[in-house]
């Protein structure tokens, strides 16, 4: 059902013979938007509606077509066995093309076929190469550098005797205890 009303879909943007334009075009007097064609049968990622903090945000799905009634696509949730309408998601295209063209098939039976060990008894020589002297070890360089604190940390304070002298207060407890200007 979802892969005749995509191939009816797809068809409708499509131009005819008779007419150099598409029905899409005749019937909404506008050129349709193909960007929102995807390949039938890719994987996807879909956005759950209720996110909770220990379950994944997205759901791996697979492409099986698009909705009559809604802007979205209809996605086959395998682990569930339903059928959804999602908008928001993330296509897996690009890998079902790169495996096609990589030779890679996904036939069951390749993936189970029985490969017995090689049984290759031939043994290599290994020359060895003499160690004749050890190698010689080349001193670490150093840089001779004098290293000294960049100006700006500098402080550049000059500080003289009056400004840390003498105020007239007492140096300790007992002294300010003494002291007759001493106010309570």
């Amino acid at each position: 059902d979802y892969a005749l009303e995509s191939i009816v879909r797809i068809l409708n943007m499509v131009p005819t013979k008779k007419v150099d334009k598409t029905p899409y075009e005749i019937w909404h007097g506008k050129v349709p938007n193909l960007s929102y064609l995807k390949v039938r049968g890719c994987e996807a990622y879909v956005k759950r509606d209720s996110t909770d903090k220990l379950h994944q945000r997205s759901v791996k799905c697979i492409f099986v077509g698009y909705p009559n009634e809604t802007m979205g696509y209809y996605f086959y949730f395998p682990s569930e066995n339903k059928v959804i309408v999602a908008r928001y998601e993330n296509f897996l295209e690009r890998d079902l093309i790169s495996q096609k063209f990589s030779g890679r098939d996904n036939d069951l039976e390749d993936d189970h076929m029985d490969t017995l060990p090689s049984e290759n008894t031939s043994k290599i020589p290994v020359e060895s190469e003499s160690l004749g002297s050890p190698p010689e070890l080349i001193p670490v360089r150093r840089s001779e550098r004098t290293t000294r604190a960049p100006h700006r940390l500098c402080l550049n304070i000059e500080v003289e005797d009056d400004e840390v002298g003498d105020f007239g207060e007492p140096a300790n407890y007992k002294a300010a205890m003494l002291d007759p200007d001493k106010v309570i």
